[in-house]
């Protein structure tokens, strides 16, 4: 059974900063919490390099029953942006 972005929200899937808005009949968009940069978490603002990579960390933390299974991916319009 599939069940909507929206469902998973009010089901109190996602915590920590989950924002309803954020939902949609196919999905839910976790949002950037923090930028971990070579273990480094001070955020401050720098270019990335080629080749060079960085750990995004969400903001809301997933809590899914037993029996509940999520898929993560990335968004594709960040992908076409070469970002993964």
């Amino acid at each position: 059974m599939h069940i909507t972005g929206h469902e998973a929200f009010r089901r109190g899937f996602f915590e920590d900063g989950a924002a309803e808005e954020n939902a949609s009949a196919a999905s839910y968009n976790l949002t950037v919490g923090e930028i971990v940069w070579n273990g480094d978490t001070r955020g401050e603002s720098r270019q990335l390099e080629p080749q060079e990579t960085i750990t995004l960390v969400s903001k809301e933390r997933i809590s899914l029953p037993e029996g509940v299974v999520a898929y993560a991916m990335p968004k594709t319009g960040l992908t076409n942006d070469s970002i993964l």
